[in-house]
C-alpha cells in the first residue's frame, strides 16, 4: 500500500515519465509540465518503491530475454 497522496498518473504514464528522463537525460525537476507527464517528484517516489520491489529488476530481465529472442 501506497503512503502519502494519490499520485496524479497511473504506472503507465510513469513509466512514460520515466523513459522520457532516462532518454532526455535531464534532471527529475524538469520534468515537462503537460497533460501526461506526473512531478519528477512523484516519478523519482515511483521509481524508489518499483526498486525495493523489484519490479526494476524483472522488467530488465523481460527486455533483455525479448532482445535476445529477436537477435
Amino acid at each position: 500500500m501506497s503512503t502519502g497522496p494519490p499520485r496524479a498518473v497511473d504506472d503507465r504514464g510513469c513509466t512514460q515519465d520515466i523513459l522520457f528522463v532516462s532518454c532526455a537525460e535531464i534532471p527529475w525537476r524538469r520534468l515537462p509540465l503537460q497533460v501526461d507527464f506526473g512531478s519528477g517528484q512523484t516519478c523519482q517516489r515511483v521509481v524508489a518503491l518499483w526498486h525495493e520491489a523489484g519490479v526494476l529488476d524483472t522488467l530488465l530481465r523481460i527486455l533483455l530475454a525479448k532482445l535476445n529472442v529477436a537477435a
